[in-house]
C-alpha cells in the first residue's frame, strides 16, 4: 500500500513545533530549510484545459504545412510592428484606389469639322447654258407680228411653226408667210415673228433696232453673217448674252464660213446646236 506523500514529507521534516501547516494541509518549511521559498502550484483540473495564446507557436495541424524554421516561431510583431503593418495596409489601399480611379475610361471630345464656305457667285458672270428640253414635255413659244392673237401659245412637243401661227389665230389677211419656214419644229422659248420685212444685208445691225423677221429671201433661215443682236436673241435657246458672243465672234473672225462654227461659241452645246442648225445659214 502506497503511503500518503504528505505523511512522508512530514516525517522527513524536523518536528520542532515550528513547522506550520500550509494551504490544504501541506506543511510550511521553517526558515533556512532548502526549498522553503518555493511556491506550490495547485493542479489544474482536467475539465479546465489551458487556453493557447494568439502568439504561441502554431498547432500541429498547421505546423506540418510550415517550414521547419517557422514551426516553433512565435508570431508577435509587437505594438509598433502592428502599427507599421496597419500603416502598410492603409497605404496599399490608397495606392490601389488611385490606380483604379486613374485607369477609368475617359471620353475624348470629337473635334469640330471645319466650315467650308462656298465661293460667292459673281453677278457679272455669264449665265450657264440652258439645260436641254425634256422629251415629251409641252413647249411655250412667243408668236408676234401680224397674227390675230399675238402672245404666248402652248404646243405639244414636236409642233411646227405653222401650228404655232394657227394657235395664235392665224396670220392677218394679205400677210406674206414666205419668210417663215412653217415646217420647222418649234422649241421651248422660241419667238416667231410673222409678217416682218426681211433685214437688209450688212455686216452688223445697230443695237436697239426693232426685231424683224429671222430669215431673208424665203428659206426661213437666219443669215449668221447679216443677223442683228435682236434677231439672234429671237432664236430658240439664244439669249442676249449668247447673241452678243455670236456677234463678237463674227467681228473677230470676219464672217461665218459654215454653220458648224457656232460650236465655237461658248454656251452653245451639241443639243442647242442641233436646234439652231435648222434655223440659220451662212
Amino acid at each position: 500500500m502506497t503511503q500518503d506523500p504528505r505523511l512522508r514529507l512530514q516525517a522527513a521534516l524536523p518536528d520542532d513545533g515550528a513547522v506550520r501547516q500550509g494551504r490544504q494541509g501541506w506543511p510550511t518549511a521553517p526558515p533556512g530549510t532548502p526549498g522553503a521559498g518555493l511556491t506550490y502550484v495547485e493542479d489544474v483540473p482536467e475539465s479546465e484545459p489551458l487556453r493557447a495564446s494568439a502568439w504561441d507557436p502554431p498547432t500541429r495541424g498547421v505546423a506540418r504545412w510550415l517550414p521547419a524554421s517557422w514551426a516553433a516561431a512565435r508570431w508577435d510583431p509587437g505594438r509598433w510592428g502592428a502599427v507599421a503593418l496597419a500603416a502598410v495596409v492603409v497605404v496599399a489601399a490608397v495606392v490601389t484606389g488611385i490606380g483604379v480611379w486613374g485607369g477609368r475610361p475617359v471620353a475624348e471630345p470629337v473635334p469640330a469639322l471645319p466650315v467650308v464656305a462656298g465661293a460667292p457667285s459673281s453677278p457679272a458672270s455669264a449665265p450657264a447654258s440652258a439645260p436641254p428640253p425634256v422629251a415629251g414635255a409641252p413647249v411655250v413659244v412667243h408668236v408676234a407680228g401680224k397674227v390675230q392673237r399675238p402672245g404666248l401659245v402652248t404646243l405639244p412637243d414636236g409642233a411646227r411653226v405653222g401650228e404655232a401661227v394657227e394657235a395664235a389665230g392665224g396670220a392677218l389677211p394679205k400677210v406674206d408667210l414666205t419668210s417663215l419656214n412653217l415646217a420647222a419644229r418649234v422649241v421651248d422659248g422660241q419667238q416667231i415673228v410673222v409678217g416682218a420685212p426681211a433685214p437688209a444685208p450688212g455686216p452688223t445691225a445697230v443695237p436697239g433696232a426693232p426685231a424683224v423677221a429671222a430669215a431673208p429671201a424665203g428659206d426661213g433661215k437666219l443669215d449668221l453673217n447679216a443677223a442683228t443682236l435682236e434677231q439672234l436673241d429671237g432664236l430658240p435657246g439664244v439669249g442676249p448674252v449668247t447673241a452678243k458672243k455670236i456677234l463678237d465672234w463674227r467681228t473677230q473672225n470676219g464672217r461665218f464660213g459654215a454653220v458648224e462654227q457656232l460650236r465655237e461659241i461658248p454656251g452653245i452645246g451639241e443639243a442647242r446646236f442641233g436646234t439652231l442648225r435648222e434655223l440659220v445659214r451662212v
